[in-house]
């Protein structure tokens, strides 16, 4: 069995033939490549990942929630230096949410993403009750503020009538 302390951490990499950032986690012992972001999807033969993978299957997850789950859940354990995750408390949690924020600059939608994983790896697979998964106040990222465009009606007015006259006297 591997456990997720013998496991080392390759950087992210950029992959030449799929044109994509890989992560990957990979076994010193025997070299094998345990976990990687490729264009067919994620492959990883960690007991835990399949089993949380075995876990949303049987719960009818589609494969999209599945496999960006499984992403948030590998990033979640690499960001905490391959703890496992019941090992881990609701500090923890909120210091990877803020990090996504701070360091990462991720939208609203995406750190959003990161905690419905999170709380599904929490408290569907693992079992937490809401006393452990109280996560208080934390950093939330902001939603981009849209400015509508301003366009006074005068000024459209005037747009609109030098447009006329130059298409009129175009066609004379």
């Amino acid at each position: 069995m591997i456990f997720l302390s013998s496991l080392s951490v390759a950087p992210e990499s950029f992959c030449e033939k799929t044109s994509k950032w890989c992560l990957s986690l990979h076994n010193p012992q025997s070299h094998e490549i345990l976990y990687k972001n490729t264009a067919q999807g994620f492959a990883m033969s960690s007991p835990f990942i399949q089993a949380l993978r075995d876990h949303m299957r049987a719960r009818h997850y589609s494969k999209r929630t599945e496999k960006t789950y499984i992403y948030w859940t590998i990033f979640y354990i690499r960001f905490n230096n391959l703890s496992h995750p019941n090992d881990l408390s609701s500090r923890d949690i909120v210091r990877f949410l803020e990090y996504l924020v701070v360091e990462r600059n991720v939208t609203a939608s995406t750190q959003k993403t990161a905690l419905n994983a999170l709380i599904y790896l929490h408290r569907q697979f693992l079992g937490w009750d809401e006393a452990q998964l109280q996560l208080g106040a934390f950093r939330r990222a902001s939603k981009p503020k849209n400015s509508p465009l301003y366009c006074p009606v005068m000024k459209s007015k005037q747009y609109f009538a030098i447009y006329r006259e130059s298409t009129c006297y175009a066609h004379t």
